[in-house]
């Protein structure tokens, strides 16, 4: 089990990959004996294999013993959409780290819940960098409903809280915990309920912001700005030149067709972002300060509307230009703004650099606004 590439490629376990059909088929024989022995001597404990990279794939010719809890872990689902809703979900991987198998979700569940007794979700809401804009709050209720009835026995949320005020970090969580108990809870009446009482006078402003964020609208789908949501073209020249299949391909023995990569891009959790559309930041500017309006005054109430404004500043300095009336409000408030918060969250420079926090966002905006200075002289 690795994280990433890197299974092993000697000639003996490339036997036993062929002998037994997949990376995953070995994988969970393995699994298999250990618990198989340690069910002679602890019978009331349950052994659990993490289905991830190569081996999310369910096998054809294993079926897991009862003592065996598979924990299937789509990480390059697109959580975006719900778990049976997207082409990129249903049908297979629309980018070079996505082939086919990588991502057929609701296919993937029901043949594992079909061969293991036991099995639990892991589930991301993560997404780095950990302050851009992540609309990943509306798929949640069916995403739960449909786990629930597929028969997965418990789900493992993964995020990064190193930093508390990333971005939509404390209606999630609440929202996670009320699911967590209750995948039939309404998390539109939930999400209301919270924005009430945690943004007060300014809570029908979030609600418009969220709206905002997950409109497909807000998003520029067939524009490529690199990795890590980066800012920077690829030396390809091209995002569609940039779309190549990539090491886990290999895992399930898969080649991209011809007509592979015509689809939109897509929002996936680990580094993979749209870049946002103009009128994403001309209508977010116009709600946040209708919100900060409303709550001035209230020290408190004002910090947490800052808070929610903050991955809109994340990706201003990303993609707009360095003249753009927004570009330059977030140059002015973001960086102080994540000073501070990083004062409240102490952690180790390398945690600082894993973040993207502003060392690098910094150094990009600068660089902007110099371009955009020469280009007025």
């Amino acid at each position: 089990m690795m994280d990433w590439t890197g299974q092993c490629q000697c000639a003996s376990c490339k036997e036993a990959y062929a002998k037994l059909g997949s990376m995953s088929a070995v994988y969970l024989d393995t699994v298999n004996k250990v618990a198989e022995i340690v069910e002679k001597e602890y019978p009331d404990i349950l052994v659990e294999a993490l289905a991830y990279h190569a081996e999310q794939l369910p096998p054809d010719n294993v079926k897991m013993r009862d003592n065996v809890i598979v924990k299937y872990a789509p990480i390059r689902m697109s959580y975006y959409y719900a778990l049976d809703e997207g082409k990129h979900n249903t049908e297979g991987g629309l980018t070079w780290l996505c082939p086919p198998s990588a991502t057929q979700i609701p296919q993937q569940l029901k043949k594992w819940t079909s061969i293991s007794k036991h099995v639990y979700f892991y589930y991301y809401t993560l997404k780095l960098p950990i302050f851009h804009p992540n609309p990943n709050i509306r798929p949640l209720s069916r995403s739960f409903k449909l786990m629930r009835d597929a028969g997965v026995e418990g789900i493992f949320i993964e995020d990064l809280n190193l930093v508390k005020q990333h971005e939509l970090n404390h209606l999630r969580a609440y929202l996670l915990a009320e699911l967590m108990w209750d995948a039939d809870y309404d998390v539109e009446k939930g999400t209301e309920e919270f924005c009430r009482l945690y943004y007060g006078p300014a809570y029908k402003q979030a609600l418009q912001y969220l709206d905002l964020l997950h409109s497909e609208d807000s998003w520029d789908y067939q524009e490529w700005q690199g990795g890590w949501g980066g800012w920077k073209k690829p030396e390809a020249g091209s995002f569609w030149d940039y779309r190549r299949p990539g090491g886990c391909w290999d895992w399930f023995n898969e080649k991209p067709g011809p007509s592979y990569y015509k689809e939109r891009y897509i929002h996936l959790t680990w580094q993979w972002n749209p870049p946002l559309k103009e009128v994403y930041f001309d209508k977010a500017r116009e709600i946040f300060a209708e919100a900060l309006r409303n709550v001035q005054g209230n020290e408190d109430l004002e910090y947490r509307v800052k808070v929610l404004r903050l991955p809109m500043y994340y990706a201003a300095l990303v993609y707009l230009p360095g003249d753009h009336p927004v570009f330059k409000e977030a140059y002015e408030e973001f960086l102080p703004f994540m000073e501070r918060i990083i004062a409240e969250n102490p952690m180790h420079e390398q945690e600082r650099g894993r973040l993207m926090l502003p060392g690098w966002v910094k150094e990009m905006a600068e660089e902007k606004r110099m371009t955009a200075g020469k280009g007025q002289d």
